[in-house]
């Protein structure tokens, strides 16, 4: 996260800023270093955000997160006497507040951004995309996979005007804030698994997965970039703008991408990138599919394909990816990945 002082965070959310009865050192200078919507999960100097849920109303758990270490909190909707040493800031809308900081930040940002459209199963897709372009000379965003996508605008937040590219998880079939994020996020490149979760899905799980791809085509600026599976019909329909450049991806000859002289083992599936080969150690189709899509991004940043899949290659190899699934038959699996993530470091 960029930091930025507390007098500028009151100034962006539109809030009132109440200092407890001994303010923080360095008063309204005070820097915000990370943004947390869990009291539970505060980290010492965090700023706790109270946001409403579905059951219960995040600001009022204020006083928990100070007892963890909250620098300060945003609350909406209550009285608050901030602890000593700590401050808090009062607005009328702590979601409204949350995007309006989400998208200051973002035009902070002036990297390249990328959208993953995926499901929680398939988060290994900005691993890989990361594991591309990580290798880069210049400046390269952390990237650090979660357990379970995190809101939106957190994401937003996280975003580092120094860095050449960020990278952003948008769940595929959820419409919670989406509409908010596709308006406000303004990405230079899309990429659009190929919703392999589809056949299990009801009428309206595939109705908001329909939307939100159409609201991030739409998204995309004149001359954006959209990355997708060609093999996909449907991802053929979808796309009705001409001003977008796609690169399609697949087995079928004329995609952009190909994967070439595919061999299904037991446990592993072999192929070719443009001649140059690369060993998947699990047979699963999606992680074929991944592994073209981070493939194209590396060419829209200029990356020769020999680098692509040294560095894929490299990535894929590591142990653990193999160990943690049980079952390679599945082509997508929630729990084999989990223990593989929180064991890394990119």
């Amino acid at each position: 996260m960029n930091p930025l002082c507390l007098r500028e965070l009151v100034d962006v959310v539109h809030g009132e800023l109440i200092m407890g009865a001994m303010p923080p050192l360095e008063g309204d200078l005070t820097p915000i270093i990370a943004v947390s919507l869990n009291s539970r999960e505060i980290d010492n100097h965090d700023l706790f955000w109270g946001i409403r849920g579905k059951h219960h109303d995040g600001s009022r758990y204020a006083e928990d997160a100070f007892r963890q270490g909250a620098i300060g909190a945003v609350v909406s909707n209550r009285q608050i006497e901030p602890w000593a040493g700590r401050f808090a800031i009062r607005v009328d809308d702590s979601q409204q507040a949350l995007w309006r900081l989400a998208s200051w930040m973002r035009h902070r940002f002036q990297g390249r951004l990328i959208v993953v459209n995926q499901t929680e199963e398939e988060r290994y897709i900005s691993a890989l995309i990361h594991a591309v372009l990580s290798t880069r000379k210049q400046t390269a965003a952390e990237f650090r996979p979660q357990k379970q996508s995190k809101p939106l605008a957190l994401q937003l937040l996280n975003l580092e005007e120094d860095h050449e590219y960020g990278i952003i998880t948008v769940p595929a079939a959820n419409r919670s804030d989406f509409s908010n994020f596709s308006h406000l996020c303004c990405p230079h490149i899309a990429v659009i698994t190929p919703l392999l979760e589809a056949k299990d899905q009801n009428q309206e799980g595939l109705n908001a997965t329909t939307t939100n791809c159409v609201d991030l085509l739409n998204s995309l600026p004149k001359g954006g970039w959209v990355v997708a599976d060609g093999d996909t019909p449907f991802l053929r329909e979808l796309n009705k703008r001409q001003d977008i450049n796609i690169i399609w991806t697949g087995e079928d000859l004329a995609n952009d991408i190909v994967a070439t002289d595919i061999r299904y083992q037991a446990n592993s599936v072999d192929f070719h990138l443009e001649n140059y080969p690369i060993h998947i150690p699990i047979a699963n189709t999606s992680c074929v599919k991944a592994t073209l899509a981070a493939a194209a991004i590396g060419k829209l940043f200029d990356i020769s394909m020999e680098q692509i899949v040294n560095h894929l290659n490299r990535y894929l190899a590591t142990p653990h990816l193999l160990k943690e699934i049980a079952d390679p038959s599945l082509l997508t699996n929630r729990h084999m990945l989990d223990s593989f993530f929180a064991t890394q470091s990119f």
